[in-house]
């Protein structure tokens, strides 16, 4: 079978809400799904802070700056950090996060998108689905 015969028994899966749980077999289509569907989604503050109680990261997310400092404030004793650094998002760069590898990568700000996407095809093309992710808690 030729790689191009497999790329059409890949199911892509929406990845910016499981509550959507729209399936595509098309790359190009989850692609546009994704970007146009659920584009302010991609802009959110994510905590990586491991808690010294705790022996797991924070990874929870917030759509806005305030609310993102407030949390770091309040649930970490640290305000004074640079939000920038945590910062996921085509606005300020390129960053995105992974369910799959419950991680955050940087990329070039112009190509994010695809470095994304790109990623993501490589857990779909292996099996992953929903039930791999981890999503970041949102608040």
């Amino acid at each position: 079978m030729s790689q191009d015969q497999t790329e059409y028994l890949i199911t892509y899966i929406c990845t910016v809400s499981k509550a959507c749980g729209s399936t595509f077999n098309d790359y190009a289509e989850w692609c546009y799904h994704e970007a146009i569907e659920h584009p302010c989604r991609f802009d959110i503050w994510y905590c990586e802070e491991r808690p010294v109680t705790k022996p797991y990261i924070c990874y929870r997310g917030f759509y806005t700056e305030e609310e993102f400092i407030t949390h770091r404030a309040k649930d970490h004793g640290n305000p004074d950090v640079h939000s920038d650094t945590h910062f996921r998002g085509p606005t300020l760069g390129g960053y995105f996060y992974c369910g799959f590898c419950q991680s955050s990568y940087h990329t070039d700000g112009v190509e994010w998108w695809r470095a994304r996407s790109e990623h993501l095809k490589t857990h779909f093309k292996v099996g992953c689905t929903m039930v791999d992710w981890v999503e970041v808690e949102m608040h």
